[in-house]
């Protein structure tokens, strides 16, 4: 019994590795060119302006039930990417509310959250700005972009767009007001 129970556990571990290993290779860049993202630079990534899926997507605003398109917003605008069960991308969103030169939108990239959700945490936190629930492709195409970081909301993963359409990722970790204000001086400012 033992020895049975202990070949089912390595059949187990070993579909779950095969499992993996095919999602690692959906997100996996195409070209050989490494992309430059937090993980694989330093701690911030610039893109050239250029369209990029995600900027043009159109998203519903999970509070109002609007459609907007984030290229269409004032700039600059800061992307968050979170998820209502982190607690850290919460504390992010307090120190939000101090950044008063640029358009806020928080995208919830977790597939397993939903727009009511989002609704009651925007709500219940005072949070009035842009929600959206990220469509698949929106979350494919912030990966492409910036690496599988920038789905990673425990890292507080904040991507600056500015008004020239280039974007920036603005690194790991929780940003405090008076940092975002100078990012934005100096990346779209210049």
């Amino acid at each position: 019994m033992k020895r049975t129970t202990m070949i089912l556990g390595i059949i187990g571990l070993a579909v779950f590795l095969l499992f993996l290993a095919g999602c690692a290779g959906k997100t996996a860049p195409t070209d050989t060119t490494p992309p430059t993202t937090p993980d694989t630079a330093d701690e911030t990534a610039d893109t050239a302006p250029e369209a990029a899926g995600w900027l043009d997507a159109e998203l519903v605003d999970a509070v109002t039930g609007e459609t907007f398109v984030i290229r269409d917003l004032p700039r600059p605008v800061l992307v968050e990417s979170f998820a209502i069960w982190c607690p850290t991308c919460t504390k992010q969103q307090e120190i939000l509310k101090d950044v008063e030169s640029a358009t806020h939108v928080s995208i919830d990239t977790d597939p397993n959250e939903d727009v009511e959700a989002v609704k009651a945490h925007a709500q219940q936190h005072g949070f009035d700005w842009h929600y959206a629930v990220s469509p698949g492709a929106v979350t494919q195409s912030l990966i492409d972009e910036f690496g599988i970081g920038v789905v990673n909301a425990p890292s507080v993963p904040i991507v600056l767009v500015c008004g020239d359409d280039s974007t920036h990722m603005l690194g790991r970790g929780l940003k405090q007001a008076s940092e975002l204000e100078a990012a934005i001086a100096e990346r779209c400012e210049a």
